[in-house]
């Protein structure tokens, strides 16, 4: 079973709100480079679809990020996290839900000593529902069964 969470809608908006932005400031250089070099009209519209285009695509890619995905061999975290990124089930002792300071996060403690922090703000996912679907994957990946 595979189990994908991606990024949070409000990180989501402000990196897609960013990307315009640039995108905005890009139509407005091409804007003035075509005003000064006196050039034709297509060319303004050209670059502006372009760069329309490419904030457009970047919107859709966002949507799509998997920020952390769960399966039946452990877990792998998309996103700069704290720690180990990738690991085997067999390799986790526990999931916990904690704080870092006044940080909501997960904790994947590592048998060797090592762990993963999670901020889970990155992701659109409540808290316990993750923690409880991560333990669940956790029990799975060391052959235990519910009854």
């Amino acid at each position: 079973m595979r189990t994908r969470y991606r990024l949070a809608r409000p990180l989501a908006a402000r990196l897609v709100g960013a990307t315009l932005v640039a995108a905005a400031l890009a139509v407005m250089v091409v804007t003035l480079v075509v005003v000064l070099l006196n050039a034709s009209p297509g060319v303004l519209l050209g670059l502006a679809l372009l760069v329309v285009g490419l904030a457009v695509g970047a919107a859709v890619a966002v949507r799509g990020w998997s920020i952390l995905t769960l399966d039946d061999r452990g877990y792998h975290v998309r996103w700069r996290a704290s720690g180990v990124r990738a690991a085997a089930w067999q390799d986790v002792d526990d999931a916990a839900a904690t704080y870092a300071g006044d940080e909501p996060v997960v904790v994947l403690q590592l048998r060797d000593g090592r762990r993963t922090v999670l901020p889970v703000r990155l992701l659109d996912v409540d808290r316990e529902d993750l923690v409880r679907t991560l333990q669940d994957h956790l029990q799975r990946g060391h052959g235990i069964r519910r009854l």
